[in-house]
């Protein structure tokens, strides 16, 4: 089927057709890259910090690792997230990427608790 609908690529009424009313949800498989996002929403936590920091400081967030645990085949990643050279939260994950995204969700939360008028627990 998806061998059709390359072939009906150059032909706009053979590819309408075939995409039928539901063009839009169909198309996506069609795209290559991330996922479809609306408009002004950013898709994850360490694109929405990093828009923050520019905003606030000219500057993206630093992601280290801060360490690592477990055997080889389940190693378990601890990232600092620090801006202007202070550490501002920790995330933990499978991988460097998950561990950065978990950092940047926990930095969020505290920085939006401090905008929030900076009520602790």
């Amino acid at each position: 089927m998806l061998r059709a609908a390359y072939q009906d690529l150059h032909n706009q009424k053979g590819f309408s057709a075939f995409l039928g009313s539901d063009q839009q949800s169909v198309g996506l498989y069609f795209t290559a890259g991330p996922p479809l996002q609306r408009p002004g929403r950013l898709a994850d936590s360490k694109s929405r910090l990093q828009e923050h920091t520019q905003k606030l400081y000219k500057r993206p967030p630093h992601y280290r690792v801060a360490g690592t645990s477990g055997p080889d085949h389940e190693k378990v990643f601890e990232v600092e997230v620090v801006i202007e050279g202070k550490v501002v939260a920790k995330g933990r994950g499978k991988n460097k990427k998950e561990a950065e995204q978990h950092g940047a969700d926990e930095a969020l939360k505290a920085v939006e608790g401090k905008k929030g008028g900076g009520k602790s627990a």
